[in-house]
């Protein structure tokens, strides 16, 4: 039950934030931390840094994998033997921005950004929630999960 309120926050917050950026955001945006971060809105045909934004073809194939990917995820979390809240909120999480980049996909061809961090990239809610899913999960199978990496390893009581 969590995970479903995690989902329509993420996605709530994401479609509120995109739809006062579109309605409210002047066009010249507005800076917060000058040379650092600002609000500014833009559009994007691509994936992240723009990617593929220039290909006719690239709306399907981002529609595909988007529903490929939160179709897989959905059935791991549905089906998963494991019952790690960590995990279990990290793909929520990336399930939840990959969803709300979808509703922009599928109404308007397009994702809005609009939280320009000036030295990386322009972003929305979306992928913010997909970037702290993905770090999350990179935390995960380097340090919480029980086959981790660097997971300390607990010592046998008899030695």
């Amino acid at each position: 039950m969590v995970y479903l309120l995690i989902f329509f926050l993420v996605v709530v917050a994401d479609q509120l934030s995109k739809f006062l950026a579109d309605a409210y955001l002047p066009t010249e945006g507005i800076t917060f931390i000058d040379k650092i971060f600002s609000l500014k809105l833009s559009y994007n045909r691509g994936a992240a840094f723009s990617f593929l934004s220039g290909k006719d073809w690239a709306q399907t194939f981002f529609l595909v994998v988007t529903i490929l990917a939160v179709v897989l995820s959905l059935t791991y979390l549905i089906f998963s033997s494991r019952n790690s809240k960590w995990l279990n909120t990290t793909v929520t999480l990336i399930i939840a921005g990959a969803v709300g980049n979808l509703i922009d996909r599928v109404a308007l061809s397009e994702v809005r950004d609009f939280l320009d961090i000036e030295f990386f990239a322009n972003c929305n809610v979306a992928d913010v929630a997909i970037t702290v899913g993905a770090i999350m999960l990179f935390v995960y199978f380097l340090f919480v999960s029980e086959d981790a990496m660097f997971k300390g390893k607990k010592k046998n009581a008899k030695t």
